[in-house]
């Protein structure tokens, strides 16, 4: 009785069987590098390899390690399916590894060819041997992808999918010849082609290129800033040209529209830095080529019509370095000596603008 004085219902037990997980399947042996006359059998995931123990230990200091250890002697790990060496990889990365275990001359040399090699594997393949230690195999394997992206143009065809593969092992394996090549040929595809930023912001992050990352923030500004503005039926408002961004990634992107256009606006005030005064230019005299130097900038920028409301900056400092060595200004308002270093302020400004550009972005470090 329960305490209204109604008899209490009690929930019926129900007994129910455990849940029984399906019997897990056989290991298969994996076709081609399944040999009879191998020594060391290895697991990966469901697939048996049975490979030569002097392959793997030959190069990777990471096996050389595993096989010096002491096992049991009356089941040693590898000698036999039923005790095999478990490796928690992707089988056919290991099949790949293989591959690059067994190939011939001809079949490595192969690869350096145009088109003659499949960089997708060759990628998968990379990364594994880093895992591993294989130090012949990764510095070859690496040196290929490489030849592959610079000498061979594959960058310039390949999906854009396979490039933050390429950063990523190009960050893995501290390669710093294909992450150049890799970030420069993402930048022109990203301002010539229908290229996704989204991929290539989410990349710079995750491999930690700072620079890179500011590098992309910028083109996608100058593609939302020359983009038409497009109406919304029945409201002043327009559509944003932006593509599909995370709200993290948007703010970002405000952040830096606000620090670039304010930059331009002193840059378009007045020179941004001071002229340096050469050895030969008396104090007196850079008095004159100081206030030279004020006009000579002011003038240029009116003269290349640079309003102060651009935020492609970098262009436009670049019509002022050309502006500056044949303006006639610079020589008749400024002492021949201190004249040589005002051309080079410029090229100055650029270096530094590309080298902090991540700063206006995601603010400095």
């Amino acid at each position: 009785m329960d305490s209204q004085g109604s008899p209490s219902r009690k929930r019926q037990r129900v007994d129910t069987e455990p849940e029984v997980p399906p019997p897990a399947e056989p290991p298969v042996q994996d076709p081609v590098y399944y040999k009879n006359d191998g020594d060391c059998v290895i697991l990966v995931k469901n697939t048996l390899f049975k490979i030569h123990r002097f392959l793997l230990t030959r190069d990777s200091t990471v096996f050389a390690d595993m096989f010096s250890l002491p096992g049991n002697e009356s089941s040693p790990q590898g000698t036999a399916d039923s005790t095999p060496i478990l490796l928690h990889d992707d089988p056919e990365d290991f099949r790949y590894l293989c591959w690059a275990l067994y190939a011939l001359p001809t079949e490595l040399s192969a690869q350096s060819t145009a088109g003659g090699a499949n960089v997708s594997k060759l990628i998968r393949l990379a990364k594994l041997v880093n895992k591993y230690q294989f130090a012949s195999f990764e510095k070859w394997a690496i040196g290929i992808v490489t030849q592959q992206c610079v000498e061979h143009k594959y960058l310039t065809t390949c999906h854009h999918s396979q490039f933050s593969s390429l950063l990523g092992l190009a960050s893995l394996c501290n390669h710093e010849p294909l992450r150049q090549a890799v970030q420069d040929t993402w930048l022109v595809r990203l301002q010539n082609t229908a290229t996704p930023y989204a991929s290539a912001l989410n990349a710079a992050t995750e491999y930690g290129h700072r620079d890179f990352q500011g590098m992309v923030y910028y083109i996608l500004l100058q593609t939302l800033d020359k983009a038409e503005a497009t109406p919304i039926p029945k409201t002043s408002a327009l559509v944003n040209p932006a593509p599909k961004l995370s709200a993290a990634y948007n703010q970002i992107l405000r952040t830096g529209y606000w620090s670039l256009s304010k930059y331009w606006e002193r840059c378009c005030k007045g020179p941004p830095v001071t002229l340096p005064r050469s050895k030969k230019c008396v104090k007196d005299d850079h008095t004159n080529c100081l206030a030279g130097w004020e006009h000579v900038w002011r003038a240029t920028i009116r003269n290349n019509k640079l309003d102060s409301k651009r935020v492609d900056v970098l262009e436009s400092l670049d019509r002022l370095q050309k502006s500056f060595p044949k303006s006639r200004l610079i020589h008749s308002n400024i002492m021949p000596e201190c004249a040589e270093l005002a051309v080079q302020v410029v090229p100055s400004l650029q270096e530094e603008l590309r080298r902090t550009m991540a700063d206006h972005f995601l603010g400095p470090l």
